[in-house]
């Protein structure tokens, strides 16, 4: 059986309309973002059978303090709901959607309105 050759069936008004709506270009994943959310919910883990390191256990409840008392905060979640204003830039952020438990023990994760 032959295999059959694939080409672009698309019109060109709707190729045109697809590069208009940015759908033609390549999706990038963030593998240091995979990382940290991976690291988070690792150190979760590590954290229940009490095998995190103090350093790392440090780090998560002095950036938790701070994420309870967040505008973003809506439960356990950074909501994307939600907006405040970055720290730095001034600018109006929406929340990152992370679980807190997780992100705040993510070493190398970042608040979204950068306060940690």
């Amino acid at each position: 059986m032959p295999i059959e050759k694939r080409t672009n069936n698309y019109s060109e008004a709707v190729r045109r309309a697809a590069e208009e709506l940015g759908l033609t270009k390549p999706v990038k994943t963030n593998s240091s973002q995979i990382e940290q959310i991976f690291t988070g919910w690792a150190n979760v883990v590590k954290d229940r059978f009490n095998i995190l390191d103090d350093k790392t256990k440090a780090l998560a409840e002095a950036r938790m303090k701070i994420c309870d008392d967040c505008t973003l905060r809506i439960g356990g979640t950074c909501s994307p709901k939600k907006t405040g204003k970055h720290v730095e830039t001034g600018e109006i952020t929406k929340g990152c959607g992370c679980g807190l438990a997780a992100k705040t023990l993510s070493p190398t994760s970042h608040c979204p309105l950068a306060k940690w």
